[in-house]
């Protein structure tokens, strides 16, 4: 702020109200700085409200973490669960996309399949070649 520019705005001031007192604060190469004390107080204020701010938000971080920590245990089980589910639904669907049966458990200690085949195997035949499925007796 120039000399001029000071007194302009001394000029259009009330006289007697201490929120337009000027006091010099700096004095620079291209001119001068000054200060009023409503100015100083507005600044205070701005830099009380900034702290709070940053205090608030730190705050505001360390209830959200305390939160997500302790629903940490019950997310991973249920994305456990949700994955578990997801293997589940994909077997279902590729048995039923292949037209796969489940296989019947008899305890009698003999193993029978019948019309076996090897999914793997299967997929991977050269186009147009067909599968031989398999009985075994066991």
């Amino acid at each position: 702020m120039t000399p001029k520019d000071v007194a302009t705005l001394e000029a259009t001031c009330v006289k007697g109200d201490s929120r337009y007192d000027f006091i010099r604060r700096q004095t620079l190469k291209t001119g001068e700085r000054y200060i009023t004390p409503y100015l100083d107080e507005l600044q205070g204020n701005i830099l009380r409200a900034q702290f709070q701010l940053k205090s608030k938000e730190q705050t505001l971080l360390l209830i959200a973490k305390e939160q997500i920590t302790a629903g940490v245990k019950s997310l991973t089980l249920l994305a456990d669960m949700i994955a578990w589910l997801d293997i589940f639904v994909t077997h279902a669907l590729f048995a039923h996309e292949k037209k796969r049966i489940k296989p019947t458990i008899i305890a009698d200690g003999i193993l029978e399949i019948t019309s076996g085949r090897h999914p793997v195997i299967e997929e991977y035949l050269p186009l147009g070649e067909q599968f031989i499925s398999n009985d075994l007796t066991i």
